[in-house]
């Protein structure tokens, strides 16, 4: 039996078991840097989700620990891709959840990862003087010259520990909270440091550091203390 005959035999028996316990599952694809879930979906299939490789469905995903395996039909996914589920729900307890995968092998499980924010990414401007009250802005650049390059992107950022503290070493001055931001590589732009990140909570941070890999996009990030 070749490699093809078998991955075409282990994607059936995925898509069986996910038909039997899966969640209704929309599959999407980024074209652009622009709002990946507002396209078409390619993809409407059952999936099951679970935190152990093997799907024993015994225990709940712990707090702070964003990785998955997924088992569809895996036939027609890609890294970078993102997995919703339940998106017209029926149950009241039935959670709705937005993946993006990381990484797809062939006769495997599926690497994902659940998402817990929504960001834009902005391009910044130079520190300019604020004109309508005359003074320098104290931290940072006027947020109203940045440019955005990408929206509406679901992503897991986790907080790691406090960064440094800010360089007046003030008394009341408390340090800058760091995180973790994982994503999956955006088609058109570069992700790099200095970028500004805000998220659907009104928050905005800088990113200090970017990891680019097969599985997608890890960068370091600084909330912005203003």
């Amino acid at each position: 039996m070749d490699i093809f005959r078998l991955q075409n035999r282990i994607a059936l028996g995925f898509q069986k078991a996910s038909q039997a316990c899966g969640a209704p599952t929309l599959q999407y694809r980024s074209i652009s840097s622009q709002s990946p879930l507002d396209n078409d979906p390619v993809g409407d299939f059952f999936c099951i989700f679970d935190d152990t490789p093997n799907f024993a469905f015994k225990t709940p995903a712990p707090w702070g620990h964003a990785f998955r395996y997924a088992a569809p039909d895996n036939s027609g996914i890609i890294p970078g891709d993102y997995l919703v589920t339940n998106s017209t729900p029926t149950a009241q307890n039935y959670l709705q959840d937005t993946y993006f995968v990381c990484r797809c092998e062939s006769a495997r499980a599926i690497l994902v990862t659940l998402t817990n924010a929504t960001i834009s990414l902005w391009c910044c401007d130079s520190p300019t003087n604020e004109k309508t009250v005359g003074l320098t802005v104290p931290q940072g650049p006027v947020f109203r010259a940045d440019t955005m390059i990408a929206e509406n992107w679901p992503v897991s950022l986790l907080a790691k520990h406090s960064g440094k503290p800010p360089a007046a070493r003030l008394p009341t001055d408390l340090p800058a909270q760091a995180y973790s931001l994982l994503m999956p590589n955006i088609p058109t732009i570069e992700v790099k440091s200095g970028l500004r990140v805000r998220d659907n909570f009104g928050l905005s941070y800088h990113i200090s550091g970017v990891e680019y890999s097969p599985y997608g996009l890890r960068a370091d990030l600084e909330i912005d203390q203003l």
